[in-house]
């Protein structure tokens, strides 16, 4: 059962936060991963997509619009805006800011929009630029993507409970 696969994902990912992985673990965890993650996709992806749901803000040309993020990976999102303002393929858009349980995020983490909203699918694709510094995707891994893909193992794991649902969030070591 997935959500049993979750929830021993989520030990390893909390003895990771505490110390090193032994090699067994590692292997179990990058196993956890392929089955939970990889194993839905048709294609060879270089990284999984994890369900989000958060409030952020995107930056496109010189005007700041409040989106909805709707998925999230290491090298892209999805995400839907309700103002009217002009977007093209290949245009570069900034990720201002993101939701985060309670916290606001800022962040100035570029993409290049790599689809468009239609009758299939009303999201805009968004991919990773690759020019920026060490620091900002330090910030951007610990700050959003870990936490965000913590809470969301956490949700799969508890996936048969509405109440466990709701436990506790997990701290996130740094």
């Amino acid at each position: 059962m997935n959500s049993n696969k979750a929830k021993r994902l989520l030990e390893i990912e909390l003895i990771r936060q505490a110390r090193k992985l032994s090699s067994d673990e590692a292997a179990e965890l990058r196993e956890l991963i392929e089955v939970l993650f990889y194993k839905s996709y048709e294609t060879k992806r270089k990284s999984f997509r994890i369900q989000v749901h958060k409030k952020g803000q995107i930056q496109i040309q010189d005007r700041l619009v409040d989106c909805d993020i709707y998925e999230m990976s290491h090298t892209g999102l999805s995400l839907q805006i309700s103002t009217d303002v002009s977007i093209q393929l290949n245009d570069i858009v900034s990720l201002n800011l993101v939701s985060v349980g309670t916290k606001k995020i800022k962040t100035q983490i570029r993409y290049k929009v790599v689809s468009l909203p239609n009758e299939a699918n009303k999201n805009i694709g968004l991919m990773i630029e690759n020019n920026h510094s060490l620091d900002e995707r330090k910030t951007f891994f610990e700050e959003i993507y870990y936490p965000l893909y913590m809470c969301y193992i956490e949700n799969l794991a508890h996936a048969k409970s509405s109440d466990n649902a709701q436990s506790e969030r997990l701290k996130i070591v740094k």
